[in-house]
């Protein structure tokens, strides 16, 4: 049985220990784009090493020290969540592609951007993954207009209202999260051109379309995700239900 969406008002309320990083930065941007099953949590990155994980400390020792908050930061952020979903907090550690590794029967995603963090995490039961990606509004050079988007997609853009510019920044967020959603199901590292987006802005939402065949997702129309725009920070975040073993393929969630 699916079980009822929750508003954010019903969730506990935090322990005051927790207020230092379990906070949703007042606008609560991640939680507008991801459903409602999803946990939340959004801080300021800031250097927390002393709170990682052996395992974790050697992944980032030696590394730069904005690498360093950013990592640690991510991991404090998501410890905090796992708690809240109900899990033992444990290590997360990262694979050779540098995305975390959850702990057994949870799926997640964190950003973080111009000193911004954020994390969402869920039961793997609810949701087969989940992508979440957040960016510094503004404007992509040129350059970067046309090695993120397919002239399908430019074209698309030059028809809106949005300079193409900043309208390709949607589109390189919506291809992010996607990418972020589908890689623990397909351990794919997919291409900017591998995917086509299609904005609805006055919807807040996003239509993507895988343009490689992708088997393990069993997708029957595009991945419908969403987007939320707050304090010059842009997100958006896909979520794709598990596939049953009795129907296949399988439809996909709006976010």
């Amino acid at each position: 049985m699916t079980p009822s969406p929750k508003t954010m008002t019903d969730r506990p309320p935090i322990d005051p220990k927790e207020a230092e990083v379990y906070q949703f930065c007042g606008h609560g941007l991640a939680a507008r784009v991801l459903p409602a099953q999803c946990v939340i949590v959004e801080a300021p990155t800031t250097d927390r090493m002393e709170e990682l994980l052996p395992i974790e400390v050697d992944i980032v020792k030696n590394t730069v020290a904005s690498r360093r908050r950013e990592f640690s930061t991510g991991r404090a952020c998501a410890r905090v969540a796992l708690s809240r979903l109900g899990v033992q907090p444990a290590a997360i550690p990262a694979d050779e592609h540098r995305a975390p590794v959850w702990p057994d029967g949870v799926i997640g995603s964190l950003s973080h951007t111009r000193g911004h963090t954020a994390v969402a995490v869920a039961h793997q039961t609810r949701y087969a993954s989940i992508g979440l990606d957040i960016e510094a509004e503004g404007r992509l050079d040129d350059s970067l207009v046309e090695m993120i988007c397919t002239t399908e997609e430019v074209r698309s853009l030059r028809r809106g209202s949005m300079p193409l510019s900043a309208a390709a920044l949607y589109v390189f967020s919506a291809k992010e999260s996607f990418y972020k959603c589908q890689y623990p199901l397909t351990h794919r590292m997919l291409e900017f051109h591998d995917v086509q987006v299609e904005l609805e802005l006055e919807r807040d939402r996003f239509r993507v379309q895988p343009l490689v065949e992708l088997p393990e997702l069993a997708l029957e129309r595009p991945v419908v995700g969403r987007f939320a725009r707050c304090c010059q920070l842009i997100a958006t975040g896909v979520a794709l239900e598990p596939i049953a073993e009795s129907r296949h393929p399988r439809g996909v969630r709006s976010a």
